[in-house]
């Protein structure tokens, strides 16, 4: 008998191809596909968590670290990271995998901070009952990767490798416990929405020369309330450049309102370029209006 490997169905000895499915029997198998990406890879990991671990039952420590792996999946994956491996108390996790979004950067920087708030929270339950407390820290950076074992977009075994992979685990090991360090390569995607603060001249293991990075010191919309914004890249930049088409497209809201009718805007353009900073501009435009300039009776929607 010779079973598929596609379906398993048992088949005739002399059979070619399968009577369930028709794949060809005995055929080779697919060879692992590979591809070149530009992601965001996270790795965070637990401080001193090792020399606990030494002093508790195996048990004690599966027990422990079950609902840690658990929430960092969840905060992992609600913004849309895919998580490549666990190994112990650490994990690594890719942003822009299976879909590329503009903002994967800044998902993954959110997810960190998530990821720090979990572990804050999860910290005391542990110190209650193990008494010992939680700490984790995390490093980010983006870049090209080659993504191994893409087959099946979203199931199956994937490994990626990189420079990428490489320095994200270096800031991971630099930064300081209950941080998150990411990379200028980083920086240049989410630039505008946190707090940065910059940690010149780093000396990272297995990477030639020194190289800056900073650290997330907060993602609040409005930093001018900040009480200590001294040393910290803000968030409120005035947009240059694009003075044409915030003006085409204010023309087109007052358009809108004046003939009451409905108009579809696609806004294109490489990424980086401040697509969604124009959109955060005719929002910020907009809502600045009088109400009852955009809240009609009849609801016109907000401009795309």
């Amino acid at each position: 008998m010779v079973v598929c490997d596609a379906c398993g169905r048992e088949n005739p000895s002399d059979s070619r191809f399968c009577n369930g499915c028709g794949a060809v029997l005995g055929a080779p198998p697919e060879p692992r596909r590979e591809e070149r990406k530009v992601v965001t890879v996270l790795f965070a990991d637990l401080v001193g968590f090792t020399s606990r671990a030494e002093r508790l039952d195996p048990e004690d420590v599966r027990a422990l670290l079950d609902p840690y792996w658990r929430r960092l999946r969840e905060e992992l994956e609600h913004f849309g990271g895919t998580v490549e491996k666990f190994i112990g108390d650490a994990v690594m996790a890719v942003f822009g995998l299976y879909r590329s979004r503009e903002d994967d950067a800044v998902r993954a920087v959110r997810a960190a901070l998530a990821m720090l708030d979990a572990v804050e929270k999860l910290s005391v339950e542990v110190e209650a009952t193990h008494g010992a407390r939680l700490r984790m820290r995390v490093g980010l950076d983006t870049g090209e990767v080659v993504v191994t074992g893409m087959a099946g977009q979203g199931g199956g075994e994937f490994m990626v490798v990189g420079d990428t992979v490489n320095r994200a685990a270096r800031l991971q090991a630099a930064a300081q416990p209950g941080t998150v360090l990411i990379s200028t390569e980083t920086v240049n995607q989410v630039r505008g929405s946190f707090g940065l603060r910059r940690v010149p001249g780093l000396q990272l293991k297995g990477i030639e020369g020194v190289v800056d990075a900073y650290t997330v010191v907060g993602a609040d919309e409005r930093p001018e309330f900040w009480p200590e914004a001294r040393g910290i890249e803000g968030l409120i930049t005035r947009t240059v450049g694009r003075e044409p088409e915030l003006a085409q497209l204010q023309q087109l809201f007052e358009e809108v309102v004046a003939d009451r009718s409905r108009r579809g805007v696609t806004v294109i353009g490489e990424a980086g370029v401040g697509k969604s900073r124009l959109v955060h501009d005719v929002e910020t435009w907009l809502y600045g209006l009088p109400t009852d300039v955009w809240a009609a009776p009849e609801p016109l929607g907000c401009p795309a």
